[in-house]
């Protein structure tokens, strides 16, 4: 997405709110161009490089660790006979790998995830 079509959602609560977080920010400007210069404009941030975190070494380095927490989670599955692949799998298996690649501890998990 385009810097002007973040902008534009978060001004448009009647259409992108959820109802959930805490809602747009007092110094987010309400009129004018997303990119203008005036003092109530967040700054532009520059355009991460995305290829740093899935580098071949990353991926490498949290693999195992990726593996074995598919292989505890469907292990777990097997126990109880049943799964909903979302919530139960995709989504922790996401949560995990984002947290190994981030160095978040198991411990600290829950509240990142919160």
């Amino acid at each position: 997405m385009r810097y002007s079509d973040c902008a534009e959602i978060l001004q448009d609560a009647a259409r992108f709110a959820s109802g959930q977080g805490p809602g747009r920010s007092a110094s987010w400007p309400s009129t004018g161009s997303a990119c203008s210069s005036t003092p109530t404009s967040p700054p532009h941030p520059p355009a991460p490089d995305r290829r740093k975190g899935f580098s071949p070494r990353i991926v490498e380095l949290v693999t195992p660790k990726i593996q074995a927490l598919v292989d505890e989670l469907i292990d777990g599955f097997a126990g109880r006979g049943e799964v909903d692949a979302a919530p139960d799998y995709a989504n922790a298996v996401a949560m995990g790998g984002i947290c190994e690649m981030l160095g978040i501890p198991s411990s600290d998990r829950p509240l990142f995830r919160r």
